[in-house]
């Protein structure tokens, strides 16, 4: 039996680039279920979305990328959950390459990765401080799950559903991205990293404050780590 795929994409203030995402992913395949969570905000991400005709629902404030992918989640219906970007630096023409070991059963959950052999990241977009502050971040991931991950910030993701939502991940802003992984392997899910390519953001401008962003990855990854 063919398996029902749910994309989620959650979104802050990218009205520029929402309605160009839906349309690849759409594209990429006409019969997964889309589901935009506009994480509050301040632009006219939601009104895009909606327009689109996918499933689009708004958080009253600006919560974090973490809380916007719970709701997305509560909300999938299908039988694996791919978590993409709302700004299409990752492909979302990749999806089914990215969910592929999941249906294969080899993996259940895959990570898109822009550090593993075989991955493109184009010139200009990954600048210095992001390379540094995800290579800590995957880092301290790898030592938190006794696996090596190479690339735990990017978002770009898929888990099977009956798995993801039983993870219960308690982070709102980006630490939920490691927090996720390390209790996929504490419950002891195979995670696998999968090569991808990753482009320039074409409009817009990224929500990430690295210094605070940082702080809150970190402690979250020590949280989850000592957690029972």
């Amino acid at each position: 039996m063919a398996q029902k795929i749910s994309v989620v994409i959650p979104a802050y203030n990218e009205e520029k680039n929402i309605e160009e995402t839906i349309r690849r992913v759409r594209k990429t395949g006409p019969e997964y279920e889309i589901i935009v969570v506009d994480d509050g905000s301040e632009d006219n991400t939601y009104e895009v979305a909606h327009n689109s005709g996918v499933r689009a629902f708004r958080l009253k404030e600006n919560r974090g990328k973490g809380a916007a992918f719970r709701k997305g989640i509560e909300e999938a219906t299908g039988d694996i959950i791919v978590q993409v970007d709302a700004d299409s630096q990752f492909m979302p023409e990749e999806i089914p390459k990215l969910i592929q070991p999941i249906l294969s059963d080899m993996a259940d959950v895959t990570l898109g990765s822009r550090f593993t052999k075989g991955a493109v990241i184009e010139k200009g977009a990954l600048g210095l401080r992001n390379r540094i502050g995800n290579y800590g971040a995957s880092l301290l991931t790898s030592i938190a799950c006794l696996h090596r991950v190479t690339d735990v910030q990017a978002g770009f993701k898929a888990f099977k559903s009956k798995d993801l939502k039983e993870l219960k991940f308690k982070e709102d802003h980006f630490g939920y991205e490691p927090e996720v992984v390390i209790l996929a392997k504490k419950k002891g899910l195979r995670i696998l990293d999968v090569p991808i390519l990753y482009k320039k953001r074409r409009g817009g401008q990224s929500n990430i404050n690295f210094i605070k962003d940082a702080y809150r990855i970190s402690k979250t990854i020590l949280r989850t780590m000592l957690s029972g």
